[in-house]
């Protein structure tokens, strides 16, 4: 009975941990926050921007999976732009912090095509509480007498994006090392690991009048030792200021996202997601908001096309 709650507790903390929360966890909102998708976003639009956000995952379900975040994004000079990040990821007594620093630097390499060039130092860690978990009869060294269970890893990452016009493609490594935590025993070893990955992703904003834009995205995630995963997104976006989209993730969950700049300084995105293949048990829905602020510091107009137009207009 002591070997099989001790298989079964090791069992849920690989499957929670080093599946569902190891990585960084999956967001809609880089429809509008690209710097989630990849730090070399940063400055892509030639804003300073802060942006805070919320996932509640699974909702009605008991200690479902709940993602806050932070990032922020600032230029220090015509070329480069510096960026950081907090996320917070909880699901019943697990809890995960990721944090990040970055470096992303502009690079014009012809007429209206650029190349920005990030990389940035990460910092993860990711405990379990046993405060509420019944563990006296569990023969184990590495539960006896503890109250957590928390590991700490360092890591870097690398990624790069080329534009044409209005377009991007790019690809990144959020992790560069394997990372393996101190949960240790005598038979026992790297229960949790951060794995390599890389993302790669395209863009193109097509404008179909003076009015409207429609964008798709396509992103491809490859984790080491697990399945890959493809998203499908288009946002439609009109006289720049409102936006709706859709996303489709081959993994079995679609979501629809609408949002709008409220004040030239203030942006606003909602997203639901909701189950799509009956194969997943127990489908359950999401939801997801962002909140961005443009921050006065550097950056451009960025209605600069359409006061071109109106200018040409007058003339």
């Amino acid at each position: 009975m002591k070997k099989l709650l001790r298989i079964s507790f090791l069992s849920l903390f690989v499957f929670v941990v080093l599946f569902a929360n190891a990585q960084i966890p999956n967001s809609n909102q880089y429809l509008v926050n690209r710097y989630l998708l990849s730090p070399s976003y940063a400055g892509y639009n030639n804003e300073s921007k802060i942006f805070i956000g919320y996932r509640n995952a699974w909702s009605g379900f008991q200690d479902a999976p709940k993602t806050s975040f932070i990032n922020a994004v600032i230029q220090t000079s015509d070329k480069v732009w510096l960026g950081a990040q907090i996320i917070s990821d909880k699901a019943g007594v697990f809890e995960n912090l990721y944090a990040q620093f970055s470096y992303t630097y502009h690079l014009e390499v012809g007429y209206d095509q650029m190349i920005y060039f990030g990389m940035w130092a990460s910092m993860f860690q990711n405990k379990i509480s046993l405060n509420n978990i019944d563990i006296s009869s569990i023969d184990d060294p590495i539960l006896i007498g503890q109250s957590e269970l928390t590991g700490f890893s360092i890591n870097a990452g690398a990624s790069m994006i080329y534009k044409w016009r209005s377009g991007y493609i790019g690809i990144s490594m959020p992790y560069l090392f394997n990372n393996k935590d101190i949960y240790v025993t005598d038979d026992i070893k790297n229960v949790v690991e951060l794995y390599k990955q890389i993302i790669v992703h395209a863009s193109y904003k097509f404008r179909l009048n003076n009015d409207l834009e429609v964008e798709p995205f396509l992103v491809y995630r490859w984790i080491q030792n697990f399945s890959s995963q493809i998203d499908f997104s288009v946002l439609a976006i009109y006289r720049d200021n409102y936006w709706a989209g859709i996303t489709y993730r081959d993994l079995g969950t679609t979501a629809v996202s609408i949002g709008s700049h409220f004040t030239k300084d203030l942006t606003f995105n909602y997203s639901f997601e909701f189950v799509t293949k009956s194969y997943l048990a127990q489908p359950s829905s999401t939801h997801e908001f962002t909140l961005g602020f443009t921050l006065p510091i550097g950056g451009v107009n960025k209605n600069n096309w359409r006061r071109k137009l109106n200018g040409s207009r007058r003339r």
